[in-house]
């Protein structure tokens, strides 16, 4: 938050959980659903603020449907994903309405596209971009208005394929 040249900042660890699952209609069209949590704790870290603490919880829930391009004709090879779906994205902080936190939310049409190539037979690298399209915008005790609202996510990491129908992956997100 930012108020007369003065900047207030929190920050700190959070740890989640994310899991993303797909059903294969056809060698190149699927459907999924992804869900996360993550908590963590926020101390002040710049500023002036009325709790010098905060607790985050943040959630979010994809059902998407998509279309896998695959370049080179195989399906282990290079791949790229365009999905449409539906998207909500919770950002969940101790309400304190003197340091402007409060939970939000973002719900909307969501659009995507994914890039991934292969490293060595079980490790793929990839990066991914999604946004919501015009999203709905809400907050729990008004803190905020927006005259617009815009979600984007854009991810980088890489897959170790366990199983078949199984990857582990670890990825940096924005």
């Amino acid at each position: 938050a930012s108020e007369s040249g003065s900047t207030n900042k929190i920050g700190g660890t959070v740890l989640g959980v994310e899991l993303r699952s797909s059903l294969w209609i056809t060698r190149n069209y699927w459907a999924g659903l992804d869900i996360s949590r993550v908590v963590g704790s926020l101390s002040q870290e710049e500023g002036t603020l009325a709790n010098e603490s905060n607790s985050m919880s943040n959630s979010f829930f994809r059902l998407k449907a998509g279309y896998k391009y695959l370049p080179m004709g195989f399906f282990y090879g290079p791949q790229i994903d365009a999905y449409v779906g539906y998207g909500s994205y919770t950002y969940g902080l101790d309400t304190s309405a003197a340091d402007g936190f409060s939970e939000s939310k973002f719900s909307g049409i969501l659009l995507g596209a994914k890039g991934s190539i292969p490293l060595q037979k079980i490790i793929r690298a990839y990066v991914e971009l999604s946004l919501l399209f015009s999203p709905s915008f809400s907050d729990q005790v008004n803190t905020a208005e927006a005259d617009s609202t815009r979600n984007y996510t854009l991810e980088i990491g890489g897959s170790y394929i366990y199983a078949p129908n199984m990857t582990f992956d670890l990825a940096y997100g924005v």
